[in-house]
């Protein structure tokens, strides 16, 4: 069971995911480079949405 709910969970986050980042792309939420930054090409930031999303929900599916 806790594999199933593991799997579960990651598929809707990564399902969830898209949405999410088209929605940050049409407001251009977007992390440009600098030269502290790890990335060369500009990044859209609040990714981490879909992943709290996730956790909350699934948290509460298991509370009920």
């Amino acid at each position: 069971m806790p594999l199933v709910i593991v799997l579960v969970a990651a598929a809707v986050c990564w399902l969830l995911g898209i949405p999410v980042n088209r929605l940050l792309l049409r407001f251009q939420i977007i992390d440009s480079p600098n030269k502290r930054s790890s990335h060369t090409r500009p990044t859209v930031r609040g990714g981490g949405i879909a992943i709290i999303a996730t956790l909350l929900g699934m948290g509460l599916w298991l509370l009920w």
